[in-house]
């Protein structure tokens, strides 16, 4: 094994690509309505400032927690926005 390889191994393992890689897979959308979940707002005041309807953000938000693997806005946040060590 490649000491490249070993470092992406590791790094999957404790999800930092892991988590870079899912969150490279959401749309513009969803990453806009989880920044939205990121700075706390709820799902109308999100609906609200992208001028959509709440089911919208709903959606968006199952599509979200599917693909990065959550089960909760906190997951979500954590999983997308992973502190720097």
């Amino acid at each position: 094994m490649t000491p490249a390889i070993a470092r992406l191994v590791v790094a999957s393992l404790q999800g930092g690509a892991s988590s870079t890689m899912q969150q490279a897979l959401l749309t513009t959308k969803e990453r806009e309505v989880l920044d939205g979940l990121a700075a706390g707002l709820m799902y109308k005041e999100i609906a609200d400032k992208l001028a959509v309807n709440i089911s919208t953000i709903r959606t968006h938000v199952r599509s979200i927690y599917e693909k990065l693997q959550v089960h909760s806005r906190a997951e979500a946040v954590r999983r997308a926005f992973p502190a720097k060590r």
